[in-house]
């Protein structure tokens, strides 16, 4: 959808310099047809989201996303026991992300789990592919994301030249950012769109 093409648009408005870059290295667009402005859906803020695990829209392979929670237990990465589970707005009523959902507060409460070393809870675990991987980089959270097609699911340093990914097994992988400001520009609520192109 964002390859450049004859009736694509006179102009885009990007919000990071990583966007710029996919857009004009890969997809063929100029520079001179991107502006770069602050978000207007991500603004800054003084709170920084903790200790929550977000399931996507849809789950597909609940197995290997309770699988690849236990490793990370098991494993010593983190302790999920005072994670918050967060649904995707759009599936309130899924009945798989509801089932999953019952599944992880099931493996939260394993006396297994309780008893095993506490790990320093500063994650956010992503299930799935999602956007606001992008977003708790840029507000400088360290993510974890758990994968259940990593094909399709993952981010590529090759496309977000600021992403530092490292790969824990097939399904899980942990990412950082090089430098703030290079994903997202976040914005303030000063930002209007009577603004955009002054």
């Amino acid at each position: 959808n964002f390859i450049y093409k004859q009736f694509s648009p006179d102009k885009i408005v990007l919000n990071g310099k990583d966007q710029i870059y996919c857009f004009t290295k890969l997809l063929g667009w100029k520079k001179s047809k991107i502006k770069l402005l602050p978000s207007f859906r991500f603004l800054k803020s003084a709170t920084k989201a903790k200790n929550t695990i977000y399931l996507p829209l849809v789950v597909r392979e609940p197995q290997i996303i309770l699988k690849s929670l236990e490793y990370l237990i098991k494993n010593n990465y983190i302790n999920i026991k005072n994670f918050k589970i967060k649904n995707h707005p759009a599936s309130l009523k899924s009945k798989k992300n509801l089932i999953l959902i019952k599944n992880i507060q099931e493996l939260k409460m394993d006396n297994k789990v309780n008893k095993l070393k506490k790990v320093k809870n500063d994650y956010l675990i992503f299930i799935g592919s999602s956007g606001g991987i992008i977003e708790a980089l840029e507000r400088g959270s360290k993510v974890v994301q758990i994968v259940e097609f990593p094909l399709f699911d993952i981010y590529s340093s090759r496309i977000w030249p600021s992403i530092i990914r490292k790969k824990v097994n097939e399904n899980i992988y942990l990412y950082s950012s090089r430098k703030k400001g290079n994903l997202i520009k976040l914005g303030n609520k000063k930002n209007t769109i009577s603004n955009l192109f002054n």
